[in-house]
Protein backbone atom coordinates (compact mmCIF):
# COMPACT_ATOMS: atom_id res chain seq x y z
CA UNK A 1 0.00 0.00 0.00
CA UNK A 2 1.54 3.34 -1.12
CA UNK A 3 2.04 5.93 1.94
CA UNK A 4 -0.35 8.95 1.58
CA UNK A 5 0.96 12.53 1.64
CA UNK A 6 -0.49 14.88 4.41
CA UNK A 7 -0.28 17.69 2.47
CA UNK A 8 -2.58 15.75 -0.47
CA UNK A 9 -5.08 14.83 1.87
CA UNK A 10 -5.41 18.32 3.14
CA UNK A 11 -5.23 20.06 -0.62
CA UNK A 12 -8.51 17.51 -1.18
CA UNK A 13 -10.00 18.26 2.45
CA UNK A 14 -9.28 22.45 1.70
CA UNK A 15 -10.80 21.87 -2.12
CA UNK A 16 -14.19 20.17 -0.93
CA UNK A 17 -14.71 22.46 2.12
CA UNK A 18 -14.47 25.24 -1.01
CA UNK A 19 -16.90 23.47 -3.32
CA UNK A 20 -19.26 22.92 -0.31
CA UNK A 21 -19.27 26.81 0.47
CA UNK A 22 -20.18 26.97 -2.96
CA UNK A 23 -22.50 24.50 -4.61
CA UNK A 24 -23.16 22.23 -1.26
CA UNK A 25 -22.78 19.36 -0.08
CA UNK A 26 -25.21 17.27 -1.69
CA UNK A 27 -23.49 18.77 -5.34
CA UNK A 28 -20.35 17.65 -4.61
CA UNK A 29 -19.18 14.93 -6.71
CA UNK A 30 -15.79 13.33 -6.85
CA UNK A 31 -14.90 13.81 -10.22
CA UNK A 32 -15.63 17.61 -9.68
CA UNK A 33 -13.71 17.63 -6.50
CA UNK A 34 -10.59 15.54 -8.25
CA UNK A 35 -10.51 18.52 -11.07
CA UNK A 36 -10.92 21.15 -8.53
CA UNK A 37 -8.01 19.59 -6.69
CA UNK A 38 -5.97 19.41 -9.70
CA UNK A 39 -5.43 15.88 -9.41
CA UNK A 40 -6.74 12.58 -10.94
CA UNK A 41 -9.89 10.98 -9.53
CA UNK A 42 -8.34 8.10 -8.22
CA UNK A 43 -5.96 9.47 -6.71
CA UNK A 44 -9.11 10.81 -4.60
CA UNK A 45 -9.93 7.77 -3.81
CA UNK A 46 -6.90 6.82 -2.51
CA UNK A 47 -7.38 8.81 -0.03
CA UNK A 48 -10.95 8.78 0.15
CA UNK A 49 -13.03 5.74 -0.32
CA UNK A 50 -15.90 7.42 -0.78
CA UNK A 51 -17.93 10.63 -0.03
CA UNK A 52 -18.81 9.44 3.34
CA UNK A 53 -15.46 8.86 4.51
CA UNK A 54 -14.75 12.39 3.23
CA UNK A 55 -17.32 13.90 4.84
CA UNK A 56 -15.72 12.11 8.38
CA UNK A 57 -12.73 13.36 7.58
CA UNK A 58 -13.99 16.60 6.92
CA UNK A 59 -15.91 16.57 10.18
CA UNK A 60 -12.85 15.46 12.31
CA UNK A 61 -10.77 18.28 10.30
CA UNK A 62 -13.02 20.87 11.52
CA UNK A 63 -12.97 19.43 14.88
CA UNK A 64 -9.34 20.21 15.54
CA UNK A 65 -9.27 23.43 13.70
CA UNK A 66 -11.68 24.90 15.88
CA UNK A 67 -10.27 22.95 19.03
CA UNK A 68 -6.51 24.61 18.22
CA UNK A 69 -8.28 28.28 17.61
CA UNK A 70 -10.35 27.83 21.06
CA UNK A 71 -6.77 26.59 22.76
CA UNK A 72 -4.88 29.00 21.25
CA UNK A 73 -7.58 31.99 22.65
CA UNK A 74 -7.00 30.13 26.48
CA UNK A 75 -4.84 31.57 28.89
CA UNK A 76 -2.31 28.79 30.54
CA UNK A 77 -3.66 30.29 34.26
CA UNK A 78 -6.90 29.36 33.17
Amino acid sequence: MRNKDIAKEKLIIQSALSMIAEIGLAGLKMNDLAKNARLATGTVYIYFSSKEVLIQKIYAYIFEQVTMDLQANIEPAM
